[in-house]
């Protein structure tokens, strides 16, 4: 069985979702939904 690769996120990428979280004052799920980003990988967007 092969494991799911977890998603490159570039620098540009992880500022902006930061940005909406704490500039914004955006939920991580906000913030996951309006980068198209799928809640189980909104933990990632977090945590880099």
């Amino acid at each position: 069985m092969t494991r799911k690769r977890r998603p490159d996120f570039s620098p540009e990428f992880k500022l902006e979702s930061a940005r909406r979280v704490v500039d914004q004052n955006y939920s991580v799920r906000q913030a996951a939904e309006a980068v198209n980003v799928s809640i189980p990988f909104s933990s990632h967007v977090v945590a880099w």
